[in-house]
């Protein structure tokens, strides 16, 4: 209501009212500023996840080996859809295992493995008896399991070994 009135003023001619300049600038000024902040203000989501994936794994992957640390359940993965592999390769690097075989839901399938290596089995033990102690390990690491087809990511999953 108050811009109708001090673009009317403007347009009649000049205003013998100082509130009326002042008016005039203030919209003017929000003017020029609307269009920076739009363009500053906010991050695509997919940008902000890859950057906060790439924190995670970084994180991850710093532990002793054979840890298995909790995925970030936090971020919504999903933002991811949509996005170039080329931009995730660009900030989590190469996939750890890559092909069609990881059952995926997508003609191409890339795994990230979240976390570090694996711990070293220690060797089998003669227990001198004719039996030998053999240690097994359970479970393994999670992956970030990206679906790709048509050069876009397509299925985005965290999947977990037991």
């Amino acid at each position: 209501m108050c811009a109708r009135v001090a673009m009317r003023t403007l347009l009649r001619g000049r205003s013998t009212s100082p509130l009326d300049g002042i008016m005039i600038r203030l919209i003017v000024l929000l003017a020029l500023l609307f269009p920076i902040s739009i363009a500053s203000g906010s991050e695509a989501p997919s940008k902000k996840i890859l950057r906060d994936l790439q924190d995670s794994f970084a994180g991850a992957r710093s532990l002793p080996p054979g840890s298995r640390p909790e995925i970030p359940m936090y971020l919504n993965i999903y933002a991811l859809t949509g996005v170039k592999p080329t931009d995730v390769r660009e900030v989590l690097g190469a996939p750890n295992f890559e092909g069609t075989d990881l059952d995926c839901g997508a003609p191409t399938c890339w795994a990230f493995t979240f976390g570090p290596r694996a711990a070293p089995i220690p060797p089998e033990r003669d227990l001198g008896n004719g039996s030998v102690e053999v240690t097994v390990v359970t479970g393994g690491p999670w992956y970030l399991l990206l679906g790709i087809e048509h050069d876009l990511i397509k299925t985005v999953a965290w999947r977990g070994q037991r």
